[in-house]
């Protein structure tokens, strides 16, 4: 889906520290952790990241249902119980291929699936993980990449009136080959007023074909981050909160199960919205 040697250029610092923001506010880390690494059904280590480190040597049993007595009994928000020989094995089997053949992505989603098919019931997290849930999972986005004509696909979040954070990807060969944010529009001094995205769509135009755009308020896009059903931003343009445009056909209709709204002030019919 990324290409090995994506290039990334003018991106405003600070733009990228709103997203990072964003992203950490829509899907917080837990406020309680336990994690627990077993031995022979001993406990061998146990450290609770409100109380920290406890005695070892109880008696657990298997993985499985240490963590499901752990999990009810202290309202941990994780718990993680793993044999000591599974994770050995796992750090050795994930090590043995180290990516370089293969997308940053693409060797991530394959350290995950060989994680569930092999490892799952010797190193336990609960709740489970999602395999690949969510409308920002992603197997949705690279199955959308994977449909995307070669062109640029064009992106920004709002406050308000207020830019939080922007992206222009360029899409080539189903790969995103290029990423930057509206500051590569000001290259030739003529950059936008930050709020007027059209004038925005207007000036990326000039750095190639335009395939896909929208622009949503910045509780809409949390939600996306947190999992929440693509029909929030479907919602979102009925609405005139979100505005999009994209290709009526040449693939970006192929994604999985999508329909078209022509939303408010959207000149060129509507973007697709997978749900």
């Amino acid at each position: 889906m990324i290409h090995q040697d994506v290039r990334i250029a003018d991106i405003d610092p600070w733009e990228w520290a709103r997203l990072g923001e964003s992203f950490q506010q829509a899907a917080p880390p837990p406020a309680r952790t336990i994690a627990v690494v077993l031995e022979k059904g001993r406990v061998l280590r146990m450290y609770d990241s409100e109380r920290g480190t406890l005695p070892p040597g109880r008696h657990a049993g298997g993985p499985k249902s240490f963590a499901t007595r752990l999990f009810a009994s202290t309202k941990a928000d994780r718990v993680i119980v793993a044999e000591r020989s599974a994770l050995e094995e796992y750090q050795r089997v994930a090590s043995s291929r180290d990516g370089r053949d293969m997308a940053v992505l693409d060797w991530l989603a394959w350290r995950g699936k060989m994680f569930r098919e092999k490892f799952a019931s010797k190193i336990v997290i609960l709740p489970e993980p999602p395999a690949d849930a969510g409308p920002l999972s992603y197997g949705r986005v690279k199955a959308f990449v994977g449909q995307c004509p070669d062109g640029l696909l064009v992106s920004a979040v709002f406050d308000g009136e207020r830019r939080l954070f922007s992206g222009i990807v360029r899409v080539a060969g189903k790969q995103i080959v290029a990423f930057s944010t509206f500051g590569a529009l000001a290259a030739d001094g003529t950059f936008p007023h930050p709020v007027d995205f059209p004038a925005a769509l207007k000036a990326a135009a000039r750095m190639g074909s335009v395939r896909a755009a929208i622009r949503v308020p910045i509780a809409v896009f949390k939600g996306l981050v947190a999992g929440a059903h693509l029909k929030n931003l479907a919602d979102a343009l009925k609405k005139g909160e979100a505005w999009g445009q994209g290709a009526k056909s040449e693939g970006l209709a192929a994604v999985l199960g999508i329909y078209r709204f022509v939303g408010p002030g959207s000149p060129q019919g509507g973007f697709p919205i997978p749900v």
